[in-house]
């Protein structure tokens, strides 16, 4: 079998991490991989060659069994180069985020709006197109049912924990640790992954400590509210760290405020070393994880907020077993990549 997968750019972005993992598990069971992108960084190395190119360059699609494309641009250069004549080569697309749900709240709902409309016919020239969550899946064949979907939930190798924290930086936060209950989250700063709720919630939570790992455009309106609410002092930006896991091994309880979410990636980082989990109460969530495994709160609410976090502190043990029990079980790197080979193989009748 002969594999191409499509990227945007070599950075360290959850769909470029999910296809490096994927890319890194299939190389012993496929006999070429080829990584094509478009961009100049270089943030993530993957285990087979790579190539930069640009959206008018040609890829010999008739050498490949199966392009894998993923996110816009991608699935916008298949749609331009493929032609009818490539019958025995497979196209797939994995779809990584509600479309108009994300952008809507990054952006503006009339690009949101124009965007996803595009994507979706830019999608008909692809022979299956992988959701990551069965509500994505049937959200989108009730938009259009013309096309072929298929879910496969992401997954994630844990890392091992590896003291790598400067000395000075880890001292400051193993002093913090002694004084507070430490909440943590990790990820783009954006509207869309609502960060601020959990601010609002620190006056209520005195006895926390709020760490946030990540950069993004709202880095400076956080710091500011952090500021007004006069809260700044039990909340740290410590910016993008590569060694995320090191940093989470120092927290006490994970929140992840999205208002919305292709697949929870830091989640599954944060559950899997047995960190217990408060989370918004959104539709994606709901299909992944039940009440025994993570506490649920209400967007925008911040009563509720506070209440589910001190429910977690008050039962932590519990939450941190159930939580690490059913990532390693159900969402697993292995898992995915086995998923995706038997997807691969049905697509060419191996």
């Amino acid at each position: 079998m002969k594999v191409a997968f499509i990227i945007p750019r070599l950075v360290n972005k959850g769909p470029v991490i999910v296809i490096r993992d994927l890319v890194k598990l299939l190389s012993d069971q496929i006999e070429v991989i080829h990584v094509y992108h478009f961009g100049s960084e270089n943030e993530i190395i993957f285990d087979c060659p790579t190539f930069k190119i640009s959206l008018f360059d040609k890829i010999d699609f008739d050498f490949y069994n199966i392009v894998h494309s993923n996110m816009f641009k991608p699935d916008l250069y298949v749609f331009i180069h493929r032609k009818r004549q490539n019958t025995n080569t497979k196209f797939i697309s994995t779809l990584h985020q509600n479309i108009y749900d994300n952008l809507s709240n990054d952006f503006n709902f009339i690009f949101a709006y124009f965007l996803e409309i595009i994507w979706l016919f830019l999608f008909k020239k692809f022979d299956k197109i992988v959701t990551l969550t069965d509500t994505l899946k049937i959200h989108y064949f009730n938009k259009n049912t013309h096309l072929n979907f298929h879910t496969i939930y992401n997954g994630r190798k844990i890392v091992d924990y590896n003291t790598s924290i400067p000395l000075i930086e880890l001292e400051s936060l193993m002093e913090t640790k002694s004084k507070y209950t430490i909440l943590g989250v990790h990820c783009l700063l954006t509207k869309r992954k609502g960060i601020d709720q959990i601010i609002k919630a620190l006056p209520l939570l005195q006895d926390y400590f709020l760490i946030i790992l990540g950069d993004g455009k709202e880095f400076e309106n956080l710091k500011l509210l952090s500021k007004n609410l006069n809260v700044s002092n039990r909340c740290i930006f410590l910016g993008f760290k590569e060694n995320v896991i090191d940093y989470l091994n120092l927290i006490d309880i994970y929140v992840m405020s999205s208002f919305s979410e292709g697949f929870p990636l830091a989640l599954l980082e944060a559950g899997g070393i047995g960190k217990p989990i408060v989370c918004s109460d959104i539709e994606i969530f709901r299909e992944l994880f039940n009440d025994n495994e993570v506490c649920f709160f209400e967007l925008n609410n911040t009563i509720s907020l506070t209440n589910a976090i001190l429910k977690v502190n008050s039962q932590i043990d519990s939450f941190s077993k159930n939580i690490k029990t059913t990532i390693n079980s159900k969402y697993s790197d292995i898992t995915m990549a086995n998923n995706y080979f038997d997807l691969y193989k049905n697509l060419i009748n191996l």
